[in-house]
């Protein structure tokens, strides 16, 4: 019996999840981790140290959409000087009435698309709703659509982009600018984050990309990047003075530099974090209570987020006959 598997491109994916219908996914996603009904065994991660790569498996049940996932997503850091993107990968997608495979799709673009909505959705509960300028660290694919997705949040007026260096933050800024009617402003000055309502870190940063001080009282600062223990982006002073919240308590703990290393310093311990994201949006958890806090979210991944997405896709495209079946 021959199984016919749908297909699924970057663009089709693109086609069939609209951001704010992202955002949407991401809200009953996180529900969904947070009243347990979604399984999902712990990452695996495979080194390539020779070839300086990681290659990661996230595998995802929900047997309310009678379908389970398997995320195979690699990072070659050394791609981008080549000319190759960072981070790539496929989503396979099971019937689980039937054990049988139904769609294999791009997840290179799912993965910074369900990433930027879940941000978004935390920005939205966690920032001021006066908020109106944002600073984006990265200038990749997470960096594209953290743009879009908090300028679908909040009426941004101005962004400032932070990249490696100043050129490639020019690169971004020449490249996007024509699709928003918003200020885009390429920096490496450090200062101007001072002026940023809203702060989005999409890099593989090692080491802090700022200090505590440079930051203003009552931001909302997202970091999704830097997955490993002994990495991380934000500054453990400034963590530990921020209202914390994230995708997953037990993922964080596990993977996630910018809250282990500063537990490990001393500076703050695991009741710092004041819940998960499923949490804020299931019991209204008030984590804001003044217009002076710093909010925090932090995102390591959880496959759940993949497994809704690749659903919703999945969907839409059988509606409008995306992407190509195969018989197998």
């Amino acid at each position: 019996m021959n199984i016919e598997l749908r297909v699924l491109s970057r663009q089709d994916v693109k086609q069939a999840l609209p951001m704010q219908e992202a955002i949407q996914a991401m809200r009953e996603s996180f529900t969904l981790l947070y009243q347990q009904k979604a399984q999902l065994p712990t990452r695996m991660e495979m080194p390539l140290e020779d070839v300086n790569a990681d290659l990661l498996f996230m595998p995802s049940y929900v047997s309310d959409y009678q379908q389970a996932g398997l995320k195979i997503a690699n990072v070659f850091r050394d791609n981008p000087a080549q000319g190759f993107p960072l981070i790539q990968g496929m989503m396979l997608l099971i019937d689980t009435q039937n054990g049988q495979p139904c769609a294999l799709m791009d997840s290179t673009y799912l993965t910074a698309l369900r990433t930027a909505a879940g941000s978004a959705l935390a920005t939205d509960l966690l920032a001021n709703k006066e908020a109106k300028t944002l600073a984006l660290f990265g200038t990749g694919a997470n960096a594209i659509t953290h743009l879009e997705a908090m300028t679908s949040i909040r009426d941004i007026e101005k962004v400032w982009v932070y990249g490696r260096t100043l050129d490639k933050a020019q690169a971004f800024v020449d490249e996007h600018q024509p699709h928003y009617s918003i200020s885009l402003v390429a920096t490496d000055t450090l200062s101007d984050l001072a002026q940023a309502h809203i702060i989005c870190t999409t890099t593989s940063a090692s080491t802090p990309l700022f200090e505590a001080q440079q930051v203003a009282a009552g931001t909302h600062i997202t970091a999704i990047g830097s997955y490993k223990p002994h990495w991380r982006e934000i500054p453990g002073r400034l963590v530990a003075q921020s209202k914390i919240v994230v995708d997953s308590h037990e993922a964080c703990l596990s993977e996630a530099g910018d809250i282990l290393m500063p537990i490990k310093e001393g500076l703050m311990n695991e009741k710092h974090i004041l819940g998960e994201l499923g949490e804020v949006i299931v019991d209204k958890k008030a984590i804001r209570t003044s217009a002076e806090d710093i909010t925090f979210y932090k995102s390591v991944g959880v496959g759940v987020q993949d497994l809704t997405a690749a659903h919703y896709i999945y969907q839409k495209a059988q509606q409008l006959g995306l992407g190509k079946l195969i018989s197998i």
